[in-house]
């Protein structure tokens, strides 16, 4: 793989982001014990000694390893997430350059609630951007579009909502297609009142230019500072079994990507999750601390 400006980001939270720990040759893993804290087992191996599994003390089953090959980089910027209703689950020894504190709503009024306080990761030393969601398609139209005149208070309201951040940034991943013009608009209301904060928008996985595509890598790219592509789910809960981001289908991303953004303004999103289908329709996605 070729050095790139790309940044890297997780997918769903800060604890889910892993650390060095491949790279040290180290495992571990948590057990709760009935009236007692979590205690942890680690095991650390030289390169010397690296085995194909290893096998931790209480566990019936053995961690799995493939040897590490090629060339280790260095990256730039790590971004990771924390979630307000999972704080407890927040180190901040965890090697990031920026935190996305999630996450600011909308209500039904298109008012803005429920914006998390940068005090939340106060001794976290990077920069910090305050993350807005939407997830409901008709609620998306209701703000954006200029006739239900509430799109201007909603802008105000996320201005002064990210003042003790370092950026802001908009996730909604359900615009209606008609409705690619509101968001451009949306956004460069955002840009022209943010004072210098910097704007990034969340944007969906693309191989390829899609025609009328309102998450347009290049017409978003052209306002916003950083674009964070979410560069997973290529297989989801509905449909057939298959990886989550595989790395060809993320180097297609990738490629894409630079052809019609500059590098250095991409953050590409990892997933640190996994999926288990099942029959009946039980799909649910797994996520680990740690």
């Amino acid at each position: 793989m070729k050095k790139t400006a790309i940044f890297f980001t997780c997918a769903l939270m800060l604890t889910a982001f892993f650390t060095s720990s491949a790279c040290s040759k180290s495992a571990k893993k948590t057990k709760n014990k009935k009236n007692t804290a979590p205690t942890e087992t680690r095991v650390t191996l030289t390169e010397s000694e690296y085995p194909e599994e290893v096998m931790l003390p209480g566990y019936s089953h053995a961690y799995r390893w493939n040897k590490l090959e090629g060339e280790h980089l260095q990256f730039k910027e790590m971004w990771g997430y924390v979630l307000e209703s999972r704080i407890n689950d927040y180190n901040p020894e965890t090697p990031l350059t920026d935190i996305g504190l999630f996450a600011a709503e909308i209500d039904c009024y298109g008012n803005m609630v429920n914006a998390p306080k940068r005090s939340l990761v106060k001794d976290f030393k990077g920069r910090v951007h305050l993350v807005a969601i939407c997830e409901s398609r008709s609620l998306t139209h209701f703000i954006l579009s200029p006739e239900y005149k509430v799109r201007d208070k909603l802008v105000k309201d996320l201005i002064d909502a990210a003042k003790d951040f370092d950026g802001l940034q908009i996730d909604f991943e359900l615009v209606p297609p008609k409705d690619g013009e509101f968001f451009m608009a949306f956004l460069h209301r955002l840009k022209k009142h943010l004072d210098g904060k910097e704007l990034t928008v969340c944007l969906p996985a693309r191989v390829k230019n899609i025609d009328n595509d309102v998450y347009s890598y290049k017409r978003i790219a052209s306002v916003a500072d950083r674009i964070m592509i979410m560069a997973y789910d290529e297989h989801w809960s509905t449909s057939a079994p298959g990886a989550i981001a595989s790395i060809p289908w993320c180097e297609r991303i990738m490629e894409y990507a630079k052809s019609v953004v500059p590098a250095e303004r991409i953050i590409m999103g990892l997933p640190f999750y996994g999926r288990t289908w099942s029959k009946p329709d039980m799909h649910k996605a797994w996520a680990f601390n740690g």
